[in-house]
This record gives structure tokens, C-alpha cells and sequence, in this order.
């Protein structure tokens, strides 16, 4: 599960690339199989979350974001609200906004610059280091460089 936990931190501080190789290393030898009983799906799913908002935040490809991320989305719905300790709900519903507003953009109904309003979810949550601190729901500072 190193690799996993790595994966999820690479997402979760911006670097999609990275984490789409990260995970992608896990899903090519993930035993076949219908989810739940199978992780495959799911962690195609975050490697296409991945994949988009590398689009998204580096290409400016925001077509091919638009539907990385809505297909995220979709794959994400056929497992369990928790899974691997993962809020799959939390994270679909995140995916699928992302994903809408790319497509949005991509269509010229928006301004790239919109992205950047929408925080990408994250796959672990911030943890609290003080006394009464919630965590922080700011994303990574990496996290969006969008292209003009």
C-alpha cells in the first residue's frame, strides 16, 4: 500500500503526473474483477482524475479534462460511499463539478481562470495539527497553474 498512500499524496499536493504514474504502476497488475470486490476500477477512476486536472492545470486541454474527469465520476459511483478509506462520494460529486466547468470552458462558455475558483477534492483529508483547527479546505499550492 506504499505506493497507493504515495499516489494519494502526489494528487493531493498537485502533482498529477506523478500520481497518475504512481497509480497507474498498481492498476497494471490489479487483479480483474466488479467492484467492490475489485480495486481496479476505482483506481483507474483516480488515475483519470489524475489525468484531467494534469489537463486541466498544465495542458489547457480542456476538452480531454472535461471528460477525464466526468468518466472519474462515473466509475467512481459503482463502489461503496467509504472504500479504502476514500470518500468515493465526496470525491465523485468533486469530479464531476471539475469535470462540468473543463467542459464548460472547453465549449467557450467560460474563462479558464473560472477553474481555479473550484478547489479539486481531496483524496485525504487535511488533518487538524492545533487544538480546534478543522484542517484547511484551501488546495495544495501547486495544485492549479491554469494556462491562459
Amino acid at each position: 500500500m506504499e505506493a497507493w498512500d504515495e499516489g494519494l499524496r502526489l494528487f493531493d499536493e498537485g502533482l498529477y503526473w506523478e500520481c497518475h504514474e504512481a497509480l497507474e504502476a498498481i492498476w497494471l497488475v490489479a487483479p480483474p474483477g466488479e467492484p467492490p470486490a475489485s480495486p481496479r476500477l476505482c483506481t483507474q477512476a483516480l488515475i483519470q482524475a489524475a489525468a484531467g486536472m494534469h489537463h486541466a492545470s498544465r495542458t489547457g486541454r480542456w476538452a480531454g479534462a472535461g471528460r477525464l474527469l466526468q468518466a472519474a465520476a462515473r466509475k467512481l459511483e459503482a463502489y461503496p460511499a467509504s472504500y479504502l478509506g476514500l470518500d468515493l462520494t465526496a470525491l465523485a460529486a468533486g469530479f464531476a463539478a471539475l469535470g462540468e466547468q473543463a467542459a464548460r470552458i472547453a465549449r467557450g462558455e467560460a474563462a479558464p481562470s473560472s477553474f481555479q475558483r473550484l478547489a479539486p477534492p481531496r483524496l485525504r483529508p487535511r488533518l487538524a495539527t492545533r487544538p480546534g483547527d478543522t484542517g484547511s479546505s484551501e488546495p495544495p499550492p501547486t495544485a492549479l497553474r491554469t494556462p491562459v
